[in-house]
């Protein structure tokens, strides 16, 4: 569900959330091959392009459930990128005026000792599992 749809993001050209939201549908089948299993990075919009916006990676605490998300290591903690692994997860970006979207260029679905930095989540897993230790 879209809220606000109504709410201009793009000023000059009056596009709405809703359009984005649209948008963000109709690419879904191309899209989500090139970011499924990888760590997103939101540029967020919340009053449009007009204004300010702001980098948004971790989606630890207040994001639903349902959203898959990947633990990262970084200096002196983690953060839980959000994984954007079907439309609904696509949608939700757009209702979070997620105007801009940086996929990272290591995927979770890479099972190589490189990758051993991230743990997986997802409210059907049981906890978390970490999918570098399945390395071969």
């Amino acid at each position: 569900m879209i809220t606000h749809p109504e709410k201009v993001l793009f000023p000059g050209e009056e596009i709405t959330k809703g359009e984005l939201a649209s948008y963000y549908e109709a690419i879904a089948p191309f899209m989500l091959p090139h970011i499924r299993g990888r760590p997103v990075t939101m540029e967020r919009y919340h009053r449009g392009i007009g204004e300010r916006g702001f980098f948004q990676k971790d989606v630890s605490k207040g994001f639903p459930e349902w959203l898959e998300r990947v633990e990262v290591p970084k200096k002196g903690g983690t953060v839980h990128h959000p994984l954007v692994n079907d439309s609904r997860a696509l949608l939700w970006l757009a209702n979070q005026n997620s105007i801009t979207i940086f996929a990272s260029s290591t995927s979770t679905r890479r099972k190589t000792s490189r990758t051993c930095c991230a743990r997986r989540r997802s409210r059907s897993a049981a906890s978390s599992m970490s999918w570098a230790s399945q390395a071969g």
